[in-house]
């Protein structure tokens, strides 16, 4: 059974049962898009990638490179009014919830983020310098198999086979910073990845 049927991360409102949940957004080319207008100033009006109460969270390494591969697609939002954006709520008062999918981020581009939502006003920023590098970088090491592996055929296996092999990557190509760092670097979020990353790069640019 591949991990994208079993999923279960964050968001996900367990009290609710799957198949009482209605799914929003639009269908667009395999994916959902929600249409919302982007939480900063002179923000537009687009379909997004991302819902608009969804905010990557302070992810270890591993989860992020399992959202990077197969995204959220268990997402639960709580369902607004298109007009006002007051939560919605059914004949007991309490709020409706809807499933809000993300498709795996490796298929996000940055004209399908908006800069902030109701969640982050520095949503594409996150993602584009707090979660993208190192997971490229993994990406970079895993291109063949990612590329013959439907996403609904991703198994609990093939991901962390690849989460392996994207970290004996990142250590080929920063092995000072693994002997430094030492076994800490497990505790570290997608972020601090990233952070630390960019600076051991920029270190190896001195040296040269």
């Amino acid at each position: 059974i591949s991990y994208y049927k079993r999923v279960e991360e964050e968001f996900t409102f367990s009290a609710v049962k799957p198949d009482e949940i209605e799914t929003a957004g639009n269908l667009f080319r395999g994916y959902y898009e929600f249409r919302y207008r982007e939480s900063v100033k002179n923000g537009r009006t687009l379909p997004w990638a991302l819902p608009d109460d969804f905010d990557f969270p302070p992810a270890k390494l591993r989860s992020a490179w399992f959202a990077y591969l197969v995204g959220y697609p268990n997402n639960r939002s709580l369902s607004r009014d298109n007009e006002t954006g007051e939560v919605l709520t059914d004949e007991k008062d309490e709020p409706v919830i809807v499933c809000t999918p993300v498709r795996p981020l490796r298929f996000l581009s940055d004209n399908q983020l908006p800069r902030g939502n109701m969640k982050s006003h520095r949503l594409k920023k996150k993602f584009r310098d707090d979660w993208r590098p190192v997971l490229k970088m993994m990406h970079d090491a895993n291109r063949a198999a990612i590329a013959n592996t439907p996403t609904n055929l991703m198994t609990c296996s093939f991901l962390e086979e690849t989460f392996k092999l994207g970290i004996a990557h990142l250590k080929l190509k920063f092995p000072d910073l693994f002997r430094s760092k030492g076994a800490s670097c497990q505790t570290w979020t997608i972020a601090t990845w990233n952070s630390n990353i960019k600076s051991a790069i920029r270190k190896n640019k001195e040296l040269k």
